[in-house]
């Protein structure tokens, strides 16, 4: 989604871990109002201008939402979530939707971390401004400042999360192995995980 459709809209924070930190952070420097967070444990420290919805209910009322950014911490596919999935946005969404330079995307089942460390190092040593964004470490929205730096290339480590339900506009894209992993993440189903990774084709 552009920046600007998060302008007056009801937007969600699906889990408040380390992706939901960052994406509440990222949308408070955005200048977005209407805030809320929706975890099952408690939250220490909180804004004093964003709501919370902790406890066992956190899921109650989805429908009260334009947006809800979903986190790999939990899964769309739980039966609370299913009717609301057409709301459901990543911060993966918002990079490809917002972000103007080359992007080169890698999945597969195995093997993800090494190739884009290597091609970083490779490009890197052959002149180029390229970045390398990880799926595993820092979120994407704290590691590219798209709003003002345009690298030659961003490398970008993508899960099946990432490219549940999302078609990237890349510059060169990469696939390999897939074989079952994480189903219990996605409805116990190959078929809905192998879907996932070819979306980046």
């Amino acid at each position: 989604m552009k920046l600007a459709e998060f302008k007056n809209k009801r937007i969600a924070i699906l889990w408040f871990w380390k992706e939901g930190q960052s994406s509440l952070r990222f949308l408070l420097e955005q200048g977005v109002q209407d805030l809320t967070v929706l975890d099952k444990s408690d939250i220490v420290e909180q804004h004093d201008n964003v709501k919370y919805v902790t406890g066992e209910n956190y899921l109650d009322n989805l429908s009260d939402f334009d947006i809800i950014l979903k986190s790999p911490g939990i899964s769309p596919f739980l039966e609370k979530l299913l009717p609301y999935r057409e709301k459901f946005v990543s911060q993966t969404q918002i990079f490809f939707e917002n972000y103007t330079g080359k992007v080169i995307g890698i999945t597969w089942t195995k093997g993800k971390s090494t190739l884009s460390t290597l091609l970083y190092e490779c490009l890197e040593f052959a002149g180029y401004d390229v970045k390398l964004v990880w799926n595993i470490w820092s979120p994407v929205l704290d590691e590219i400042d798209f709003n003002w730096v345009v690298h030659d290339y961003v490398i970008y480590e993508l899960s099946s999360y990432m490219l549940q339900d999302f078609s990237p506009k890349l510059e060169i894209w990469v696939l390999n192995n897939i074989y079952p992993c994480h189903l219990d993440w996605h409805f116990d189903s190959y078929n809905i995980y192998r879907e996932a990774k070819v979306n980046i084709l």
